[in-house]
C-alpha cells in the first residue's frame, strides 16, 4: 500500500510538473519568433507586457515601426505608468508613443476584477501541480 502511495504522489507531481512545463513552453514559442522580423517579435513582446499589466489588454492596440510602439486604445490610469515604463525597457524599443485614453477606477468602460501583473498559470496546470503536491505530502506523513 505505501509502494502505490508513493509511486501515485511522484505519478501526480509528474503529471502536475509536465502540464506546467508544456504550458511554459507554449508561452515561450510566442516570444522567439525571429522569422518574423523585428518589428513583429517585437510587437508580439509588447502585447505579451500588455496582458499581463493592463486588466483589458484587448482594449488595447499595439502597433511597432522601426522600434518606435505606439499604443492605443482605453487603460486604467493606475495602469498606463508602470505598462509604458515596462514596453520602454524591452530591448529593442526607441520609443514609446501613449496615444491611451485613461479611465478612472470604477468607471462604466473599466473592469477591475481581474489584476494582471506577473505570470499566470492555466487553472488545469494549478490544480495538477496542487493535486500532486498533496498527495506527496500525505505519502510523506504517513511515512513517518
Amino acid at each position: 500500500m505505501r509502494a502505490t502511495l508513493g509511486v501515485m504522489g511522484l505519478l501526480g507531481l509528474g503529471a502536475g510538473a509536465a502540464v506546467w512545463w508544456r504550458r511554459d513552453r507554449r508561452h515561450r514559442r510566442v516570444r522567439e519568433t525571429p522569422a518574423l522580423g523585428p518589428d513583429a517579435t517585437l510587437e508580439a513582446r509588447v502585447r505579451e507586457r500588455v496582458g499581463r499589466y493592463a486588466s483589458r489588454p484587448e482594449a488595447i492596440a499595439v502597433r511597432v515601426s522601426n522600434g518606435m510602439v505606439t499604443l492605443t486604445g482605453v487603460i486604467l490610469d493606475r495602469e498606463v505608468d508602470d505598462l509604458v515604463a515596462v514596453i520602454g525597457r524591452l530591448p529593442g524599443v526607441r520609443r514609446v508613443e501613449d496615444r491611451l485614453d485613461l479611465r478612472q477606477e470604477g468607471h462604466a468602460d473599466s473592469d477591475t476584477s481581474r489584476p494582471r501583473h506577473g505570470r499566470r498559470l492555466a487553472p488545469v496546470a494549478l490544480g495538477a501541480a496542487a493535486a500532486g503536491a498533496l498527495v506527496a505530502a500525505r505519502q510523506v506523513t504517513k511515512t513517518r
